[in-house]
């Protein structure tokens, strides 16, 4: 009897230990099964969960499959772009209508022959005047300067404005001058000819508050020489394009503070005040100055359309327009 009493316990024993066994496998198996998934198409029932293994234990398995990193965007329309990486000459970061050119110290700008046009003959008719027909300009800066006038000869007829000076090559401008800035061929200085009207009237503020919205800025700002180490000029303007004259409108910064918060911030976006269904994305290429080149990241897709200027002596500057 004694004996059967210990067969029966034992018999007990193996029936427990095998169970134990069969739960232990069991458990081995469910687990592999769920590693064969990922997190984020992974679906799983709490309650089947919870018949195998403790709340506790769940709840930290849920997590840990459903962590999976996601990326997110930084920049709305930077991040989309699928770049190429183009070539551009290091000595032509003085180049472009961007560039800050203060002392010659990195160089001047070498001006594209083919590009440079004679303002006398891209100019509209009865406007303005020039001090003589052998002025030039870059063709696109001309074409937004003479915009910029005639708006403004809207405004103010017969106000006598006239172009006295344009591009002018740097061994032309004499040492005591400080507008430098006319030998990037994107800038000009004006004039009043034979008129009673003055730079400091009140209509002539036209020039300064509404020249942005042609792509114009006042080069020489009032309150910006700690910046452009230049006293406030009313009579030279700069072309520098549609998307940098809004943004620097916007924020009320002088050329030099602009590209300065472009290296700073390395990516600009913003849409376009004056532009339906427009963005433009501005971004920093510093100079790469161990080789004689810098390989400037480009966008690729017929809907963008871009251009680049040098900053005067650190990197180049991209500016992408973006349809919406």
């Amino acid at each position: 009897m004694k004996e059967e009493k210990q067969n029966t316990s034992s018999d007990k024993k193996i029936v427990v230990i095998a169970g134990l066994l069969a739960f232990v496998i069991m458990i081995a198996s469910y687990v592999a099964a769920l590693a064969q998934f990922s997190g984020d198409t992974f679906k799983i029932e709490t309650e089947s969960v919870s018949e195998i293994i403790s709340d506790e234990t769940s709840a930290e398995f849920i997590q840990e499959v459903s962590s999976s990193p996601i990326v997110e965007k930084k920049y709305e329309y930077y991040d989309d772009f699928v770049f190429e990486n183009f070539p551009y000459r290091n000595v032509d970061v003085v180049n472009g209508s961007l560039a800050v050119i203060k002392d010659g110290a990195n160089g001047f700008p070498s001006i594209d022959q083919s590009k440079i046009v004679n303002i006398g003959q891209h100019k509209t008719d009865n406007v303005y005047g020039l001090s003589n027909m052998s002025l030039v300009l870059y063709e696109e800066a001309i074409a937004g300067i003479d915009k910029f006038i005639c708006g403004f000869f809207k405004e103010v007829p017969n106000n006598g404005l006239i172009i006295n000076r344009g591009y002018t090559s740097h061994d032309k401008i004499s040492a005591e001058e400080t507008v430098i800035d006319l030998t990037t061929g994107y800038s000009v200085q004006l004039s009043i000819f034979n008129s009673a009207y003055k730079f400091s009237d009140v209509e002539f503020g036209f020039l300064r508050d509404q020249a942005y919205k042609y792509g114009v800025i006042q080069r020489y700002p009032e309150g910006k020489r700690e910046y452009t180490m230049h006293d406030s000029d009313n009579t030279v303007y700069r072309y520098v394009g549609l998307a940098h004259s809004q943004y620097m409108n916007l924020y009320r910064l002088s050329l030099e503070e602009y590209i300065d918060k472009v290296r700073t911030e390395k990516v600009i976006e913003f849409k376009s005040e004056l532009e339906e269904n427009t963005a433009y994305v501005v971004y920093y290429v510093p100079l790469d100055e161990n080789i004689q080149a810098t390989y400037v990241p480009l966008p690729q897709g017929e809907q963008y359309s871009y251009s680049i200027s040098g900053d005067g002596g650190c990197g180049f500057i991209v500016v992408v327009k973006v349809p919406l």
